[in-house]
């Protein structure tokens, strides 16, 4: 559930930065598979075509600006235990090669954002790089951290 609360956050977020519908509270928007306007594609939990075999190709979110050489690869995580750093960590890895893929196949800058909140909201002070890496500022650590304990609330 904190997981689905982090992506429903962050795809809100994404969708009021690049000009796209969205809803008026984040907590009320529904992820959408494909989003796409003039200036970005927007995915979420689709898989993406490669030319290589490439197991690790569904992330949660990918984010490919249209008239840049940016995109992104976000995985989340809100793992119940303290392996804040193995699943961060794990999640990297496991997309190296889709990294390296769509990096060729799209001509851009392709970098994985590994976004990892332990489900009663323990965090890496690395978070914060990460999270500067997204063209959204106005989303905090604590909003996560927030969005991640309101869904290890509800499962209990």
């Amino acid at each position: 559930m904190g997981h689905n609360n982090v992506v429903r956050r962050l795809q809100w977020g994404l969708c009021k930065h690049y000009d796209t519908e969205v809803t008026e509270k984040h907590w009320k928007h529904e992820p959408q598979s494909i989003i796409e306007n003039d200036e970005v594609y927007i995915t979420w939990d689709h898989p993406l075509p490669t030319v290589q075999k490439i197991d690790a190709r569904k992330p949660d979110i990918v984010v490919q600006e249209k008239k840049t050489k940016v995109a992104l690869i976000i995985e989340i995580a809100t793992p119940s235990d303290y392996s804040v750093l193995h699943t961060e960590r794990h999640k990297v890895i496991k997309y190296q090669d889709l990294q390296a893929e769509t990096r060729a196949m799209w001509k851009k800058d392709t970098q994985t954002v590994s976004i990892v909140v332990e489900a009663r909201g323990l965090i890496r002070k690395i978070l914060q790089s990460y999270l500067d890496m997204l063209p959204i500022h106005d989303v905090t650590l604590h909003e996560f951290q927030e969005e991640s304990l309101l869904g290890t609330l509800q499962v209990l």
